[in-house]
């Protein structure tokens, strides 16, 4: 308590005011905030640049995460002159993804508990993701039953009402409508600087 009398007195001798809000949704991006994927991601495309003896270097993975998949892939096939389209890349990415890796994600440390605080206190909960929706799906899959069943709203960037994808905020304020809410009043949790 004495914090935040120290913070509002700050803000009054400021002169500004501030306005208090009902929190009345959270959005949650899904790869690396929720469900620990960035590393299965790293994997699965290095398997695929090793074949064409490639590695897949921090720089270009710190561009790529975040972004839509098929922005991403072309910026891997581009850059390190693959040659594969970026449908290619993401066929062969994907097969790896979907037959070995997925099926292994982790939550990210805290995500359970983080979502069922949300949930106790009747606040809904919405994942917007860059991902396509059958990686959302075999992702999620065995994380069902008790965690996943809670969230109410998931939106993949595939959806054709998204106009553009992150870091423009379509995808967030498409997934506060599925909530039947406006963005406004709607936190949202994002990790990649792509996606802010």
């Amino acid at each position: 308590m004495m914090e935040q009398s120290a913070l509002e007195a700050q803000t009054q001798s400021q002169g500004t005011t501030t306005t208090k809000r009902q929190l009345k949704g959270a959005i949650f991006d899904l790869d690396g905030l929720l469900l620990d994927t960035e590393k299965l991601y790293a994997e699965a495309i290095s398997t695929v640049l090793s074949s064409h003896n490639h590695t897949y270097p921090p720089e270009l993975r710190s561009q790529v995460v975040g972004r839509s998949e098929l922005h991403g892939a072309n910026l891997i096939t581009t850059t390190l002159q693959i040659p594969l389209t970026p449908q290619q890349f993401l066929s062969a990415r994907d097969h790896i993804l979907h037959t070995t890796l997925f099926p292994t994600a982790e939550p990210c440390h805290g995500a359970k508990e983080l979502c069922s605080y949300f949930v106790r206190n009747n606040i809904p909960i919405a994942v917007a993701t860059s991902s396509r929706k059958a990686g959302v799906e075999v992702k999620i899959g065995h994380l069902r039953k008790g965690w996943f069943d809670e969230i109410k709203v998931i939106v993949t960037g595939e959806d054709e009402r998204i106009k553009e994808g992150k870091p423009a905020p379509d995808i967030f304020v498409l997934a506060a409508k599925e909530l039947g809410l406006e963005a406004k009043d709607c936190v949202v949790f994002e990790d990649s600087p792509s996606g802010w």
